[in-house]
């Protein structure tokens, strides 16, 4: 596969490229961010059990420490026929590491030069890169494979850090944060033989964390209304799932990024029968890239 910059791997993207004997059938690429946390994933009315009914395989970024407390959630994942991805360890920025790492030599962030800021911003970064690999490597402890793919908290990181990470894992972004052109690199896969330089697929965001963080607020603030809030939550999700579903009408294959949450579960209850019913496949990372 030849070198491509950012631009044309986003045009092809946006063209529907998912995989090239099956473009004209539409694809969603399910994945769920921040777990894995029982009391979403668990249960005959859980995520997994639901998805097991629907029969559809998804992808799942999970993060280091939470694997680690809850190692029978993601053998669960695993031996439903779903994907685990590092979402790093502690769900930090390099940003958020520079801060904390400010306030640890009592350092008031808001009073430090540009200078200073700049060198905190190098150590965070290096940090970030540790906190990562320490996911990775949960993840390989529990798994017995190594992650391919990796969503960095937020989406927010630098180009260098991004090329660097892009060494080791395919990395997810949404479009406008990087140049994701100046760093493809090697990696084997499943479509014949030999190896290609893959185009990541841009992330299309739900946004789904605000109505989650409404749904948690207004239940904790009203406990007595809570299965008005939940579904009045749900539909606000639908909704926006579904103006963005139109957005993309045009396409034949996106990433779409939820989070671990019964708002997003319920959602999908209703969602993905629809979608069936448009005709539209799905799955998980590994099968779109062909890995």
């Amino acid at each position: 596969m030849r070198f491509y910059s950012s631009v044309l791997a986003i045009v092809l993207f946006l063209s529907g490229l998912c995989r090239g004997d099956e473009i004209a059938k539409p694809v969603i690429v399910l994945t769920f961010d921040d777990g894995p946390r029982r009391s979403v994933l668990a249960g005959d009315d859980g995520l997994l059990a639901f998805l097991k009914k629907e029969q559809i395989f998804a992808t799942f970024f999970v993060q280091g420490w939470q694997a680690q407390e809850n190692p029978d959630l993601i053998r669960n994942i695993i031996q439903e026929g779903h994907r685990v991805a590092n979402h790093t360890y502690n769900h930090a920025t390099p940003y958020e590491w520079a801060r904390i790492l400010a306030r640890k030599d009592k350092r008031n962030w808001q009073k430090l030069q540009k200078e200073e800021k700049d060198a905190y911003m190098k150590k965070g970064e290096q940090v970030f890169l540790q906190d990562a690999e320490r996911g990775r490597k949960v993840l390989i402890s529990l798994t017995g494979s190594v992650p391919l793919f990796l969503r960095p908290p937020k989406w927010d990181i630098s180009q260098d850090i991004y090329c660097d990470l892009s060494r080791t894992y395919i990395v997810q972004m949404i479009p406008g944060m990087v140049d994701a052109g100046r760093c493809l690199f090697q990696r084997e896969t499943s479509a014949g033989s030999g190896t290609s330089k893959i185009i990541p697929r841009v992330d299309v965001n739900t946004t789904d964390y605000d109505i989650i963080f409404e749904y948690v607020r207004k239940s904790s603030r009203l406990p007595g209304e809570s299965g008005a809030i939940l579904q009045s939550s749900v539909r606000a999700l639908m909704e926006r799932v579904r103006i963005i579903q139109a957005r993309h009408k045009n396409e034949n294959c996106f990433v779409l990024v939820f989070h671990e949450h019964k708002v997003v579960t319920e959602a999908l209850r209703i969602l993905i029968p629809e979608w069936k019913k448009q005709g539209i496949r799905f799955m998980n990372l590994n099968e779109v890239y062909g890995l």
